[in-house]
């Protein structure tokens, strides 16, 4: 059964894992998302980049979260500014030099000529692309955009919700991340279920804190972005962050490209000197920019 009303075109901006998983959910339920990647080898017959953005009303960044800025000034340079769109990132990253979370990045680019917003919660890529469901939040500048987005995802694997709190979802899908290298360190140790529950507790109970102090709602923290996204992201294989802490125990790997080691410096520098109220971020901090001890630091630190 489908919603009333003409679907809306949708295009997805980066072919990676999570942009192909997104498109894969959008097909098998009959939609034609267009796909489009800078690396034109992953794509066979795209349409360049002008053309896709301009025929959507709803865009995708599946991009490196310090691409965001480039790729939505570059939509702006294709678009019209009398029809309306909205752009919503799925990255999960702070600037590095505006310490500007990717909610607060669309808006100051978009200066008003686009509605924004993100897109974030529980959504294993390998899980999307075999079909099964997720439950994810969206938040949107503009209300309006709920409809459109339930009429696009309406009979997928994708459910959605939505909330009001834009700013905490983009803060939540940064801390999740770092709090799960966190538990890949713990995994990689040997470290039992007993010892990471208690380590995901209290990383549940820190997040709510910066959350806060850094202008979302700890409300937030309690959903599918904050606790729900960090039991996916933080106990599961298929996880990149998970496995950078697991492989630096183990194969002694510093992965700094991931996610929540490219976030790590610039969440330090938003807390300043409250960074060491919070023992485990700044145990993480401790391991992978002061290249501390593991073994050391989580047992001195995390399990005392």
């Amino acid at each position: 059964m489908r919603e009333g009303g003409k679907q809306p075109q949708a295009a997805i901006i980066g072919a990676g894992q999570i942009g192909s998983a997104l498109a894969s959910v959008m097909r098998k339920a009959g939609r034609a998302p267009a796909l489009w990647d800078k690396d034109a080898g992953k794509l066979k017959g795209a349409e360049d980049f002008p053309r896709v953005v301009s025929n959507a009303t709803i865009i995708f960044l599946c991009v490196p979260s310090w691409a965001n800025r480039e790729v939505a000034r570059n939509i702006l340079g294709c678009i019209e500014s009398s029809q309306r769109r909205i752009i919503i990132t799925l990255s999960k990253g702070i600037e590095s030099e505006s310490l500007k979370t990717m909610d607060e990045v669309l808006k100051d680019e978009l200066g008003g000529r686009a509605d924004y917003g993100v897109l974030v919660g529980p959504m294993l890529a390998e899980e999307l692309l075999a079909g099964q469901p997720a439950t994810v939040v969206f938040g949107v500048s503009h209300a309006e955009w709920k409809k459109e987005i339930r009429r696009l995802f309406h009979n997928t694997a994708l459910r959605a919700e939505f909330s009001p709190d834009l700013h905490g979802l983009a803060v939540c899908s940064v801390l999740k991340n770092i709090y799960s290298l966190a538990l890949g360190m713990a995994d990689g140790l040997g470290l039992g279920v007993n010892v990471r529950s208690r380590l995901t507790l209290e990383a549940y109970g820190e997040m709510r804190e910066i959350t806060r102090f850094l202008g979302g709602k700890r409300e937030t923290v309690q959903g599918l972005a904050g606790l729900g996204d960090l039991l996916a992201t933080g106990w599961s294989s298929l996880s990149r962050n998970f496995t950078a802490g697991r492989d630096l125990v183990l194969k002694n790997e510093r992965n700094l490209s991931s996610e929540g080691s490219v976030s790590l410096l610039p969440v330090s520098r938003l807390l300043g000197a409250r960074l060491k109220r919070f023992r485990i971020l700044y145990s993480i901090k401790q391991i992978l920019m002061d290249k501390k001890d593991v073994r050391a630091i989580l047992e001195s630190r995390m399990l005392t």
